[in-house]
């Protein structure tokens, strides 16, 4: 079924999100942000805004974001509800919902929440172009992506009180590179922080050296001729495979490609090739690595399954209009 979001103090929405469990959305449009709910007492797929807010003035008036909010993510539950938003001036804003009271109904008495700024810094000096909270595991940190091709990692100094964010990493993807997208590699217990970038002419891996604290580059994903913008990245659940999986888009193709760690080094191994017919929007796994869902523009999203020889075809696909 098809969900329908709409909201009156949003106009047209640039980015969405769901949470982990995906009963609350985060959306924003040109300068606001909306916190959607899941209503299942008006009916199985209702969604309602639970709350909305200006994104770029605060009581005083003072600017928060002063331009275009293009993204919003959220935290892992762990640290609470916490969401981060970006713009294109290179701001990022940290917001949580707190309590504010209890309140009495006719049907007994409830809480009421709000969402407040817990912090708002200056991450860059170009374009925010994505962003994602890392796994729990590693802390209440998030990686940011530029226009100008870098790539920035700050952590809340206190998971208690997020008003303090510090940077702790950064690196330059390429020269004359910008890097669009960003997804770190689900957590697995000895294995260093690793990410999955998407840049104006490649995909590639980047993994950080603990002992020096620096990232370094392990994999630059074929095809490396195509020299095409990549528009979405996603890395798969590994589920007990001995392998890993991690799909990009670029233009109207999409890579399905498996990493295979051999002592120092990294296999590289593109195991599909799904095309579509105009260029592909996003992509993303299914909690269990095993079913790829790809969206574009013109032929809505497809699901996308390996046969008993390994062969990927789509086996579902979604138009924009069903429900």
């Amino acid at each position: 079924a098809s969900h329908l979001f709409e909201s009156k103090d949003l106009d047209e929405i640039i980015d969405i999100e769901y949470d982990h469990y995906g009963t609350r959305a985060a959306a924003c449009s040109t300068g606001a942000i909306a916190i959607f709910d899941r209503e299942p007492a008006r009916n199985c797929d209702g969604w309602g805004v639970k709350c909305s807010w200006d994104a770029m003035s605060d009581e005083t008036g003072s600017g928060l974001h002063e331009n275009i909010v293009c993204k919003v993510c959220w935290a892992h539950l762990e640290f609470g509800q916490v969401v981060a938003s970006a713009s294109k001036d290179g701001t990022c804003c940290v917001w949580t919902e707190s309590r504010t009271r209890d309140v009495d109904k006719v049907d007994g008495p409830s809480t009421a929440f709000e969402w407040r700024l817990a912090s708002s810094f200056k991450a860059g000096k170009t374009e925010i172009l994505d962003m994602k909270f890392a796994p729990p595991q590693y802390g209440l940190r998030i990686a940011l992506c530029f226009r100008d091709g870098s790539v920035r990692f700050y952590n809340a100094g206190d998971i208690f009180n997020l008003s303090g964010w510090q940077l702790v990493q950064d690196f330059q993807l390429g020269p004359d590179e910008t890097c669009n997208k960003i997804c770190w590699r689900p957590y697995s217990q000895n294995m260093p922080e690793t990410v999955l970038l998407g840049g104006s002419r490649r995909a590639s891996v980047w993994s950080l050296d603990g002992a020096r604290g620096r990232w370094q580059e392990i994999a630059s994903l074929p095809p490396a001729s195509s020299q095409s913008e990549v528009s979405s990245v996603h890395w798969a659940n590994s589920c007990g495979r001995t392998s890993e999986l991690v799909a990009y888009a670029s233009q109207t193709d999409v890579y399905i490609v498996e990493l295979h760690s051999n002592m120092d080094d990294l296999e590289v191994n593109v195991v599909a090739h799904c095309k579509h017919t105009s260029p592909v929007l996003q992509l993303e796994w299914n909690k269990l690595g095993t079913t790829l869902a790809t969206s574009s523009a013109g032929e809505g999203v497809k699901l996308w399954r390996p046969d008993l020889l390994g062969q990927w075809h789509a086996m579902a696909s979604i138009g924009a209009s069903d429900s």
